[in-house]
Order: structure tokens, then C-alpha cells, then sequence
């Protein structure tokens, strides 16, 4: 398992361990990838011990057997390309989307800069945006938490996509996610201070609100 979360966290290029400077084109936030590689975790990857000569078998991603969960990406495609798919194949009406946290955040007392997509497909997802928030006003005060929110084909597939992370990048400190509907928040303190968890805690109770 430890080998399987460094894994995911290498493929993601999470130094959020989900966010910061995660993309090319648009440089991303929390649950984004480096290489971008990819889609979902495939069924088999290399996890097993060095030495031990194998290949471990490990569950698919929950959502890779929903029809439509995701955009329809191939493998080839750039980034930007991604992007703009993502982009346009975000779930319609949702009342709890990217614009609604990040403005309810802002409302709080959040200072968000950054602002930039970051790819869905990793867990399940069809569109994300990732954002940081900083102890201060200005942009080069320090970062206190990354923020991402997600937006699904529906409330199931939210809840899978949570679970699911949760689960395989649990060695992450200082790292929680949060449903609501067909969303998810992911909320990451930039170190362990108490009042950096206070501001955690408090950015979760405002989406839990919405």
C-alpha cells in the first residue's frame, strides 16, 4: 500500500500532496497530474515490493465501469486539449458547482489566488478546479491551504471518488474531502499549525453549508 500511494502520488504530481503547481498549460491545483498521465488508476499496476519480480493486481477505480463518468479522453490528446473537454462536458445545473464554493469560501474570509483547472479524469471527476488560500491579502503572502473542487456525473460517483482518495493517498497529512451532491471539496493545510487546521475545518463547514 505504501508503495501504491507514492506511486499515485509521483503520477499526480501532488504536492499537496494534491496540489501546487500541477499542470503545464495551466498550472494546476490540488488533484492534478504532472504527466498528466493519464486516466484512471488501471487495474494493474506495479506495487509490489522490489525484488518480489511481479506485477500486483489492484481494484479498478470505482467509477471506470460508469458509462459517462467522466469526459471521453484518449490517451493522446495534449493537455490543453483535455482541458477544454473537461471544460465543456461539466454536469448542467449543478446549484453546488466550482463558482459556488469558491465564492462562498470568498464570502467566508478566504483570500483564493490561483484559480486553474486541474484534470478530473484522475478520480473520476468531470471538471476540477484547484485554488490556494493564503494567511493575508496579497498573493505573495503565505499559502495556508490548497483547495480543489470537483464536479460528477452524480452524487454516487462523488461519493466513490472520495472514498476512493481518501483511501490511496491517505499517507497525505493534513488532508480531508468532502462531498455535497454531485461535488467534492478537497482541502489540504499547508503544514499542521493550529490555526491552519482551524482554517481547514472552517473551509469545510462553509461547503457543508452551501
Amino acid at each position: 500500500m505504501k508503495r501504491l500511494t507514492a506511486l499515485l502520488v509521483a503520477s499526480l504530481g501532488l504536492s499537496l500532496s494534491a496540489c501546487d503547481g500541477c499542470n503545464k498549460t495551466a498550472p494546476a491545483g490540488p488533484e492534478a497530474s504532472a504527466a498528466e498521465a493519464a486516466a484512471p488508476v488501471p487495474a494493474v499496476v506495479d506495487a509490489g515490493p522490489p525484488g518480489d519480480g511481479g506485477r500486483h493486481a489492484v481494484p479498478a477505480a470505482p467509477w471506470a465501469a460508469i458509462p459517462g463518468a467522466t469526459a471521453a479522453l484518449l490517451p493522446n490528446m495534449s493537455i490543453a486539449d483535455r482541458f477544454q473537454v473537461e471544460a465543456a462536458a461539466r454536469p448542467p445545473g449543478l446549484k453546488v458547482n466550482v463558482e459556488a464554493v469558491f465564492a462562498a469560501l470568498e464570502k467566508a474570509g478566504f483570500v483564493l489566488f490561483e484559480k486553474k483547472q486541474h484534470l478530473g479524469q484522475t478520480f473520476g471527476a468531470r471538471y476540477c478546479m484547484g485554488a490556494r488560500s493564503v494567511k493575508g491579502k496579497a498573493e505573495t503572502d503565505p499559502t495556508q491551504l490548497y483547495v480543489s473542487v470537483c464536479e460528477f456525473l452524480n452524487p454516487e460517483v462523488a461519493e466513490q471518488s472520495r472514498a476512493y482518495s481518501t483511501e490511496h493517498l491517505k499517507g497525505i497529512p493534513n488532508r480531508t474531502i468532502h462531498t455535497k451532491g454531485q461535488t467534492t471539496l478537497t482541502v489540504r493545510g499547508e503544514s499542521d499549525a493550529a490555526e491552519t487546521a482551524v482554517a481547514l475545518t472552517k473551509a469545510l463547514a462553509v461547503y457543508d453549508g452551501l
